[in-house]
């Protein structure tokens, strides 16, 4: 009897360890950097490491961070993917600038701004994700990385002057809440063929100035998929538009969407 009460014991007590175990896999990795999937340095150690590219308490990583002897980031010799902790609170212009080592970057939703050069020829990096507590992507961010991939989410007012130039990205969703993107924002993606958007203001933007020219280098082997509900109810917008693309409906899982192609291209 004994036997049996002390295995319910040990099972009461092993199960919440084991759903505790799964919620924490939920969450996704913990803060710090990892090489081929492995943690190699917890965020307490890349603290303690780069300790004077942090202040307010480990909240801000300086912007200011380069050392008194060359004008490289703290950061410079990091490799691998960097998980930032959910203290940071905010990054500062130039933070990572130059880091040739990383390949991948998670922000924390406790971010509202990615500063101006923040990730600016970090040359090897592929991937990033923006969070939705994002609301403005500031000047060159993410200029000169080898992003092949971006989602902008509708949290996000504003894109800044080339924010994403001189990447080699192919795919691009701009949210249905970003007010204005900036000239050169996505100028040389010379490898950018597909563009989804699902802005008014952006729609308009493009159309209305010589400009969408400046915002996607015209993009001549792109294919642009606008929302449907965006032109339908803005035919002012497919109006502009058909002076440069050529339109059609579009198929799949862009079935919502209407397909524009430079009207220089054939379909």
């Amino acid at each position: 009897m004994k036997k049996v009460i002390s295995f319910i014991l040990a099972l009461c007590l092993c199960v919440p360890i084991a759903f505790a175990a799964v919620g924490c896999g939920k969450k996704g990795k913990a803060a710090g950097l990892y090489r081929d999937g492995k943690l190699v340095m917890s965020w307490a150690q890349i603290k303690k490491t780069y300790s004077k590219a942090f202040k307010d308490g480990g909240k801000t990583i300086d912007g200011e961070n380069l050392s008194a002897d060359k004008e490289e980031s703290y950061f410079d010799d990091l490799q691998g993917e960097l998980v930032i902790d959910s203290s940071v609170t905010k990054i500062e212009a130039n933070s990572f600038y130059s880091c040739t080592g990383l390949t991948a970057v998670t922000l924390p939703s406790s971010i509202k701004l990615i500063d101006a050069y923040v990730f600016e020829q970090c040359k090897n990096l592929e991937k990033v994700n923006i969070p939705t507590s994002v609301t403005k992507i500031e000047e060159r961010a993410f200029c000169g990385t080898a992003l092949k991939s971006i989602t902008i989410p509708s949290s996000v007012k504003t894109i800044g002057v080339s924010a994403f130039s001189e990447t080699l990205l192919e795919y691009v969703k701009i949210g249905s809440g970003v007010q204005w993107i900036f000239v050169m924002a996505f100028i040389s993606c010379s490898d950018l063929n597909t563009i989804v958007i699902d802005s008014v203001a952006v729609c308009n933007q493009g159309a209305n100035s010589s400009a969408a020219g400046y915002l996607f280098d015209y993009a001549s082997s792109a294919d642009y998929y606008i929302l449907k509900s965006v032109i339908d109810k803005n035919p002012q917008i497919c109006n502009e538009l058909s002076g440069h693309f050529t339109r059609s409906d579009g198929t799949g899982e862009y079935a919502n969407y209407y397909k524009y192609v430079g009207s220089s291209r054939n379909n």
